[in-house]
């Protein structure tokens, strides 16, 4: 069967997928309302809506003697329509049959969840429990008529959640619904001809249970997760300015020992007496090494690290007027680890300065005879291990001594307290050791190490 296009001069084919399923065609009759009713001589009648290109099958279960037609038809007076078979003819109102023909009987077809196949045919479990997340379903509607389906009009409601009937696309047929709340629901499916539903309802449940996110007892734990983050942040925002005042605080009892007004006096005598002695190349050169080591000091007092070579440049000058002061009575040496570059290497300042002290005014200056300090500074690890070692009088001998408890455990004290916070501060392990060395029983001097954190200048980074 085909249909002349006359704007262009042209034919449409129609074949089964249109509707046509018979190619044994025997008679066409146009009724009153512009619809063509085509006989089959197996498939039984076709109405075809000339509009719409629409075909439309008629068969025994609709009404008809037989699905067996021959060339015979008439159209009577009354606009009825007479259609000849093999048992008989067909009588018929083409207005009544549009409207009383029978529609299909709803089913459905596959059904997905999370966009994944999860039944292929929904009718086996009309019952379905989804105790897993489920954030999408869609299910396919399908009809008994496989021929033409689209020209029926198709509705479903999910009870519960959808107020009212929802309209599906004809030539798809499928719903999907997103994120649906935990629940039991009833689904509903009908097909309709335009003027009525048909009577059967394709009906089956879901039972959608809470995703455990949504639940009341992990929404309270997300709460009281966010107010233990918000306390923890809290707290550590306040250990780090109790930290951050306490390392203050340590810096300046630190500095007010490295400014030690006795040292400054005593020094100033000393350089004084050059001048008295009228050697004013030799106090000029201790000026110069006075001034150049407080400004070192109050340079230093204004970093948290600083070049390694500048803390030994502090140390030299301080050892040189102390030796000055003492009038030569002890020599020191600084030894350094090869592996540690000193021109990139960062520590933290005011740290060995009062040990040192500690070292000449309480081992040194004791003795009878001069003494030696050695200082060394070795690569331990991601650390650098600080050692004073000194051959004075040792710990026993001045550990009754008054100034000595005062002013060393002091020293001792704070400077403890600053690798303490150091140590939290830059994670690692706080170890400070003072002890006497000895030597076959006999006691000869005292040994003060510690580790120290340490960066390199180009990385900023530390180790």
């Amino acid at each position: 069967m085909q249909k002349y296009i006359p704007e262009n001069d042209s034919f449409i084919s129609f074949v089964k997928t249109d509707g046509l399923v018979s190619t044994n065609l025997v008679s066409l009759l146009p009724d009153n309302l512009g619809n063509i009713w085509v006989a089959s001589a197996d498939k039984g009648l076709f109405r075809f809506n000339i509009t719409d290109t629409i075909f439309t099958r008629y068969t025994k279960h609709s009404g008809l003697v037989s699905n067996k037609f021959s060339k015979v038809r008439f159209k009577l007076s009354t606009v009825e329509l007479l259609f000849g078979g093999s048992n008989g003819f067909n009588l018929f109102s083409p207005g009544f049959i549009i409207k009383r023909a029978s529609i299909p009987r709803p089913f459905f077809g596959n059904l997905y969840v999370n966009y994944k196949q999860a039944f292929p045919n929904l009718n086996d479990f009309p019952d379905r429990n989804f105790s897993t997340e489920v954030t999408n379903i869609k299910i396919e509607l399908r009809s008994t008529d496989n021929v033409n389906p689209e020209r029926y009009y198709y509705q479903c409601m999910l009870e519960g959640y959808d107020e009212d009937w929802i309209d599906v696309d004809r030539k798809y047929r499928e719903i999907s619904y997103s994120y649906v709340p935990a629940g039991d629901y009833n689904f509903k499916y009908r097909i309709g001809d335009g003027d009525r539903w048909s009577t059967y309802t394709a009906k089956c449940t879901f039972d959608f249970e809470q995703a455990f996110y949504n639940t009341w007892w992990f929404k309270l734990l997300i709460i009281i997760f966010i107010i233990i983050i918000v306390i923890a942040i809290i707290k550590q925002r306040i250990f780090d300015l109790n930290n951050r005042n306490k390392n203050l605080e340590l810096e300046q009892r630190l500095f007010r020992l490295q400014m030690n007004p006795h040292f400054m006096f005593n020094s100033l005598l000393a350089i004084q007496n050059f001048v008295f002695k009228k050697d004013i190349k030799e106090a000029g050169n201790y000026i110069s090494d006075f001034a150049r080591l407080f400004r070192l000091i109050l340079d230093n007092s204004r970093s948290e690290f600083i070049i390694l070579d500048k803390e030994i440049e502090t140390l030299r000058l301080y050892l040189k007027l102390q030796a000055l002061r003492y009038e030569n009575k002890f020599s020191y040496n600084i030894s350094i680890d090869e592996s540690i570059d000193v021109d990139n290497v960062m520590i933290p300042p005011m740290l060995a300065q009062p040990i040192i002290e500690n070292s000449i005014e309480h081992g040194i200056f004791k003795k009878s005879t001069s003494g030696k300090i050695d200082i060394n500074y070795n690569l331990d690890g991601d650390k650098i291990y600080f050692e004073v070692n000194d051959d004075g009088v040792g710990l026993s001998a001045t550990k009754d001594s008054e100034k000595y408890s005062t002013h060393k455990s002091s020293a001792l004290n704070i400077t403890r307290e600053r690798l303490k916070v150091l140590a939290k501060k830059h994670k690692y392990i706080v170890k400070f050791v003072i002890e006497e060395i000895v030597e076959n029983n006999v006691v000869k001097g005292t040994r003060v190490g510690f580790y120290l954190p340490f960066r390199y200048r180009e990385l900023n980074n530390k180790i």
